[in-house]
């Protein structure tokens, strides 16, 4: 690397001289009302020169202004992650006008019990609508999906904005615009995410019941037992091998309780793989088929808390969701607390 420094800057010289001798001849140069003469080599070499300069100069403003960047926004990092938020947000303020530092300076003000106040006209990239609305709309949905389309308006590359706005269409039951929007998110998808998308869009398709080719899409427990019930047939247990192999056997069990997906198929296949389902899955769909004589040869095997709730006719809480942390009493494809899909999992209960 030195060598080839070394080589331009020989030859950039040899090529002045070179420029020099050529052009020596005079040049008249006026300039402010004075006037001058020059050797021509020297006016351009001049120019040269003072361009080199100028943007030098513009390029160590810019190197400073990146290192105050940089500064502020590792400061505001460790005191945000050391449990300093009040000093976090003095830091993050500073660059807050850059809208991707937004999401860290808001994090801030919740640590501290604060809600700011913020002019969504002064960013373009969608960033600030779409923390707001990731923030309120457990509270608001018609608000926060406002905010997420006027995200995706100002930046149609905000994927974050798209993802959150197909749950909340979902969630509103406005299902085609969540597909719509879903085919979007899967194409505009970096490629080791478009699998997780895909099963995003089979699980919308399943809870439509749609006749469609679910099976193209990577299965979740969700599409696994409506395929298994919409087959039929000994082709179903294809799927429910599937969701063996998987590990998803009790979720599927249960969303095909849930959901009136109990097919023949599916007991020949249960009363085969028994001794592989939990004992508490077991009890409370034989509880819920009304086959209590099949649920009391597993009360040896069940905790007492679940039979008595069963006993009494409540709904236990079987599913949490796997990203959150919440409890559901029946499953649901999409977490409403922190817009997670697929994500619900059976509680075990020992």
């Amino acid at each position: 690397m030195i060598l080839i420094k070394v080589f331009l800057f020989v030859a950039f010289l040899v090529l002045a001289l070179l420029f020099a001798y050529y052009n020596l001849q005079e040049v008249q140069i006026t300039l402010f009302n004075y006037s001058f003469k020059a050797p021509l080599f020297a006016v351009v070499l001049g120019s040269l020169g003072l361009g080199l300069v100028i943007s030098q100069l513009f390029n160590e403003l810019r190197i400073l202004r990146l290192k105050r960047y940089a500064g502020a926004l590792k400061e505001g990092l460790y005191h945000l992650w050391t449990g300093f938020p009040s000093k976090a947000r003095k830091d993050l303020g500073k660059i807050s006008k850059n809208e991707e530092v937004l999401p860290l300076y808001l994090s801030a003000y919740r640590e501290e019990g604060k809600k700011p106040s913020l002019y969504f006209q002064e960013f373009s990239e969608g960033i600030a609508e779409t923390e707001v609305a990731l923030e309120i709309f457990r509270e608001d949905t018609e608000r926060a999906k406002d905010l997420l389309e006027k995200a995706v308006g100002k930046n149609p590359k905000n994927l974050r904005a798209k993802r959150a706005l197909v749950a909340l269409y979902f969630l509103s039951g406005e299902l085609e615009k969540a597909k719509k929007l879903q085919e979007e998110v899967i194409s505009e998808s970096e490629k080791p995410l478009k699998d997780k998308e895909k099963e995003i869009y089979g699980s919308i398709l399943a809870h439509e019941e749609r006749d469609e080719d679910i099976d193209r899409y990577p299965p979740s427990a969700f599409t696994l037992a409506f395929l298994a019930f919409r087959e039929g047939n000994k082709k179903g247990i294809r799927y429910l091998e599937i969701a063996m192999e998987r590990d998803l056997h009790n979720e599927v069990l249960m969303v095909s309780l849930e959901k009136g997906w109990v097919s023949q198929v599916l007991m020949e296949f249960l009363e085969e793989k028994k001794d592989s389902f939990d004992p508490s899955v077991l009890t409370v769909f034989y509880h819920g088929l009304g086959m209590t004589d099949k649920a009391e040869t597993l009360m040896d095997k069940v905790p007492e808390e679940l039979l008595k709730m069963l006993k009494a006719g409540c709904i236990p809480n079987l599913w949490v969701c796997g990203y959150c942390g919440k409890e559901f009493s029946s499953f649901r494809v999409l977490c409403e607390n922190c817009l997670s899909w697929n994500k619900l999992r059976i509680m075990r209960r020992e």
